[in-house]
């Protein structure tokens, strides 16, 4: 085939693609197309030269400042393709939606973008077909909302769920609105609080069986009680994971009333289930069900003709509880409520119990029902839910502290570090100085841990070294241990990096040594080893193990007493704990599973009674990484000559950080807040080229102010800092959102040289 017969097959082809093709002279901004490029908006061919400036001039409006940061974005090397859909008004005026997909061919020496090569394709009928799809949802969400039911969808992310929809009906069913019971703890908050443990219990159900429906009662806003009916189904995803939660709420309060009034006519038959049983009016047993031996101990033989206060009477509850119990029955009122009871094993059990009056023909009481249900398991849940809370709050109360001494360690530090710096070469006051930085860095290193350990530093993925990470963490693990367990430390000296978040890997160590130390009650050793494995050694998971990737083992290995073939097998499994009760949530390993499974790798554990237990986790290797360190003593500044906006709450840290960056050159405006930030922003009369700020200000946080000033200027460069964030959303939006950011405490070198990064790091959109 011809060369002229190949291009002309090509041309045919783009045509009917709907499809032309541009090349982009970065630089000039000038592009030369084919003629099917300008054919697709009504252009003629002959003649048309296109530019970036004529292809900005007929972007949609809306689409103007998407695309402008999209742009900047490919540019600086945070985008891998250029893919982009905006709408351009064709030649009738009509707006036509493009697909731009393009890659750049060419690079200047220092790496700059010169030459970008792409296609453009009308995606017109594709985006009207998907408006007709949101209309017919739209339909589908009007006859949900005129609907008797609730229906709602959650989003599993990890150990979260997180509401991502509901029908607008909730508001005229329950009387909240939509957005209301998008809130991320408005479930929990409003279940009536004697039904709230079990219906969170039982979601539990739904991941192993895939659906699930419970009844429980639900507070309407009003305050009214009802009982809503919950079906629940599991999404997965194409990988076999849970992806998503659908459900339906349905209110049951009539049914549930009818119900109600048939368990008092028929008592004993509608509560088989639980121990029932049927005395006189003396209080003599008549009949009682199996499960009253189930729970008791005591055959219905053993029962009949006897006074339950001989059978199961604790001796736990005083004179005065049984005759205000008597009182309420003998006026004919139902007695219900909680109760301590005895087996006929002499064991304790707590116990629900519900006396009914029963009236003979001539209407007075000749019979009581009581149904009596074992709290027992209800009570353990209970208990280890409590117990999670405390957790929580010990994390938050860590975490807040450790905030407040990021703030005075970075003024200490870094105060320090400017009087240093400003010393004469043997100066004697320098060896006193470094005294403080030394101190200041271990406290530093405290701080992290306490972060680490309230699980509010951030989830930020790094190479991290378990080596250095034992290390620094050697100290607080011997405190954690007790002096009577020997800790030893072994492995590989050139050991890789593994890929993951300081904090999460820290909580695997902790957890694990604490697990071991448990099952060392009279001490013993406890050693970590770190060691480099070839792919064929390392089991990972399926994804890193199928492209050959090596990988890293740390085996933590204790010297207690062990444990069953059952047991290991179910060792995993949250709630699963073979404490006492009140000395463990069996949560720990889950959550140490949890971590090492979301960074692709795998844990097993290897033990039998008396042998000790040895837990081995491999992870993949980073290839040819660098493990991050925090080193924050360092002495070299980087300068500038720009203006950087300061937003910083803290008065003695917003003074530090100015005098510091006014000294490497910058001309430096201060705020205190987002309101102040605004108004200096606007009233400066010369570009700012950089917004450093605090995560967490006053009013407003500091991403949120970013994206309000980058509106302004798409050219402002961003640097956030934070010691401490307990705002998920926040977190999330800062570290794991691709955006620059420098921890509490910094050095006046760090800070110095993330400035300079930062700056350097891109182009500004308007050139």
């Amino acid at each position: 085939m011809s060369l002229a017969e190949q291009e002309e097959r090509l041309r045919l082809a783009l045509a009917a693609a709907n499809q032309g093709l541009y090349d982009l002279d970065i630089p000039t901004g000038v592009a030369t197309v084919s003629p099917e490029y300008a054919t697709m908006l009504g252009l003629d061919p002959e003649g048309f030269q296109e530019t970036r400036r004529a292809w900005l001039a007929r972007l949609h409006p809306d689409d103007r400042s998407p695309v402008a940061r999209a742009w900047q974005e490919y540019l600086a090397g945070r985008r891998t393709e250029h893919r982009l859909e905006f709408r351009q008004r064709s030649r009738g005026g009509a707006w036509k939606w493009i697909l731009s997909l393009g890659k750049v061919v060419a690079r200047s020496p220092d790496g700059r973008p010169l030459r970008l090569l792409g296609t453009h394709t009308d995606i017109t009928e594709r985006k009207l077909a998907e408006e007709a799809l949101r209309q017919t949802t739209d339909r589908l969400s009007h006859l949900l909302t005129a609907g008797p039911m609730i229906v709602y969808a959650l989003r599993i992310s990890g150990e979260r769920l997180i509401p991502v929809s509901v029908s607008h009906n909730v508001e005229r069913i329950l009387g909240y609105t939509a957005a209301e019971a998008l809130q991320p703890k408005w479930w929990v908050d409003h279940i009536h609080p004697e039904d709230r443990t079990e219906a969170i219990v039982r979601q539990l159900e739904l991941f192993q069986r895939g659906h699930l429906t419970h009844e429980y009662r639900f507070f309407h806003k009003d305050g009214r009680v009802l009982w809503t009916h919950d079906h629940l189904r599991l999404i997965r995803g194409p990988d076999g994971e849970p992806r998503e939660i659908v459900g339906a709420w349905s209110d049951v309060s009539e049914r549930k009333e009818t119900e109600q009034a048939l368990r008092l006519q028929s008592a004993a038959l509608s509560a088989a289930a639980n121990a029932i049983v049927i005395t006189d009016l003396e209080g003599r047993i008549e009949w009682a069900n199996p499960a009253f031996t189930t729970v008791t101990g005591y055959t219905l033989a053993e029962s009949l003709g006897r006074n339950p206060r001989d059978l199961v009477r604790s001796g736990t509850h005083d004179a005065g509880f049984y005759r205000e119990l008597w009182q309420t029955l003998l006026a004919g009122k139902v007695w219900h409520g909680e109760l301590t009871n005895r087996r006929k094993d002499g064991t304790l059990y707590p116990e629900e119990m519900t006396i009914t009056p029963v009236r003979g023909a001539n209407g007075r009481i000749a019979h009581f029902i009581a149904i009596k249900r074992d709290l027992s398991e209800k009570k353990r849940l209970e208990a280890q839910f409590l117990q999670a809370q405390k957790m929580e709050v010990v994390g938050r109360l860590a975490g807040g502290v450790a905030h407040d001494f990021n703030n005075l360690l970075t003024v200490i530090n870094a105060t320090a570090g400017l009087a240093a710096r400003s010393l004469e070469a043997g100066d004697p006051l320098e060896e006193e100085l470094q005294v403080i930085l030394g101190a200041g860095e271990r406290a530093a290193t405290i701080t992290r841990q306490l972060l680490a350990f309230s699980r509010t530093a951030g989830r930020a993925r790094e190479p991290i070294d378990f080596r250095t990470l034992l290390g620094d963490l050697r100290q607080m693990l011997q405190r954690l241990l007790g002096e009577d367990i020997v800790i030893h430390l072994t492995g590989d000296p050139d050991l890789g990096a593994v890929l993951g978040d300081s904090g999460e890997m820290t909580q695997v160590i902790l957890n694990l040594a604490v697990n071991a130390r448990d099952a060392m009650p009279t001490g013993g050793t406890l050693t970590f080893e770190t060691r480099n494995l070839p792919p064929e050694q390392a089991r990972l998971a399926a994804e890193h193990a199928a492209a050959g990737t090596p990988g890293i083992l740390l085996a933590v290995r204790d010297t207690g007493h062990g444990m069953s073939e059952e047991i290991r097998r179910r060792i995993f499994e949250p709630f699963f704990t073979t404490k006492e009760p009140h000395k463990g949530t069996g949560l720990g390993l889950a959550t140490v599973y949890g971590i090492v499974s979301q960074g692709g790798g795998t844990i097993e554990v290897e033990s039998s009674p008396g042998n000790g237990a040895t837990f081995q986790i491999h992870l993949p290797r980073v290839p040819d990484s660098t493990p991050a360190t925090h080193q924050v003593n360092d002495q070299e500044t980087v300068t500038g000559r720009e203006t950087i906006l300061l937003v910083e709450d803290d008065a003695a840290l917003r003074s530090l950080a100015t005098r510091i960056l006014q000294r490497a050159g910058y001309q430096v405006l201060t705020a205190a807040d987002a309101p102040q930030a605004r108004r200096i922003f606007a009233a400066h009369s010369e570009p700012v080229d950089l917004l450093f700020t605090d995560v967490v200000l006053p009013g407003m946080s500091g991403p949120d102010l970013a994206e309000l000033l980058t509106g302004h200027d798409q050219g402002l460069k961003v640097l956030y800092t934070s010691g401490y964030n307990d705002n998920l959303q926040l977190r999330d939006k800062v570290l794991n959102g691709g955006t620059d950011f420098l921890g509490k405490p910094w050095s006046v070198g760090s800070l110095t040289r993330k400035v300079r990064e930062v700056l350097d790091g891109g182009e500004r959109l308007d050139g």
